[in-house]
């Protein structure tokens, strides 16, 4: 991991080359006329490529958001054992992700490592809309493969939210400040949460129908 406070740029560079080779040999997995080896560990190379998605860096974060959707809606692989038990981690990763970044305050380490990736605030809105659309998209890929369970942890988070300090404040404040707001862009990120798992159902009905 790197440390924002003691910032080794060449390291920084170096991180993104292995992310992007671990995800890459995800592509394997993609192709139906591959078979995997006997001996090949998936859960641990699954386990890894979600360490590279937790990542503060959202470039680096961002780099299997891609493979995470591809895996979810391939009937072949999100049925599997390994890929099924690692579906909660990942919701909660994306819940937790569902936020405007754009809003939140300077010194949030996922904006100090956008500040220095990119030059320009037009691309990182572009990037960081991108971003926030394959979250969502993973949520609702998931409330689709996992429906009960995945609601019962959103609905579950949405309450701890509003009823936590935070919560209250966004829900009876008359105005509140957008820009490093966490009251704010926490309660919209609940909205968008509740968007995305409509989504998730609707897509359940469409393609499985079954309680």
């Amino acid at each position: 991991s790197i440390d924002i406070d003691h910032f080794d740029d060449k390291l920084y560079i170096l991180s993104k080359k292995m992310v992007e080779m671990i995800v890459g040999l995800g592509e394997y997995l993609n192709l139906s006329k591959n078979r995997l080896p006997a001996e090949t560990d998936l859960g641990q190379y699954l386990s890894l490529v979600l360490e590279t998605t937790r990542h503060h860096s959202l470039v680096i974060s961002g780099m299997s958001l891609q493979f995470w959707c591809s895996v979810l809606r391939v009937e072949k692989l999100n049925g599997k054992e390994q890929i099924e038990k690692l579906l909660p981690q990942l919701l909660e990763l994306a819940a937790e992700r569902c936020i405007k970044f754009e809003d939140v305050s300077e010194e949030h380490v996922s904006r100090q490592f956008l500040n220095m990736d990119f030059d320009t605030a037009p691309d990182t809105q572009v990037f960081l809309g991108n971003y926030r659309r394959f979250m969502e998209d993973i949520v609702r890929l998931i409330v689709c493969r996992l429906p009960a369970d995945s609601m019962a942890y959103l609905e579950n988070r949405m309450d701890l939210f509003f009823s936590s300090e935070l919560g209250w404040q966004s829900l009876n404040s008359p105005k509140l400040e957008y820009a490093g707001n966490p009251a704010y862009f926490l309660a919209y990120s609940q909205f968008i949460l509740v968007e995305a798992a409509l989504r998730g159902v609707s897509r359940w009905k469409n393609w499985y129908n079954e309680p």
